[in-house]
């Protein structure tokens, strides 16, 4: 078991072929390849964390933090403002003179 979750041991995916069988059409690819290496020959089915939403939720937040540093939104916000001013700018450039009857 891994986070509570039953493992299943092979890889079969959703047509009935196995990603482990080398014949797969996808058996050599990089991402095929990374997992084996790391995994091995199993896996969860994702639908098995219905049952458990805050297990699920802990998961993907984890995942997410591995990759997205806590300080990226307002980072990105910061890149932003300067072409958010000037679209401010110039959306009040367009609209002086408007008049609304």
């Amino acid at each position: 078991m891994t986070f509570g979750l039953m493992k299943i041991g092979n890889l079969e995916t959703g047509g009935g072929r196995d990603l482990s069988d080398p014949r797969h059409p996808d058996h050599y690819k990089p991402y095929v390849q990374e997992y084996l290496a790391r995994f091995g020959v199993w896996k969860c089915e994702a639908n098995a964390l219905v049952g458990n939403p805050r297990r699920a939720m802990a998961l993907l937040e984890d995942a997410i933090n591995r990759f997205i540093p806590a300080s990226h939104p307002d980072e990105v916000e910061a890149q932003n403002e300067p072409a958010q001013e000037e679209v401010r700018q110039e959306i009040s450039r367009l609209v002086q003179g408007w008049t609304f009857e």
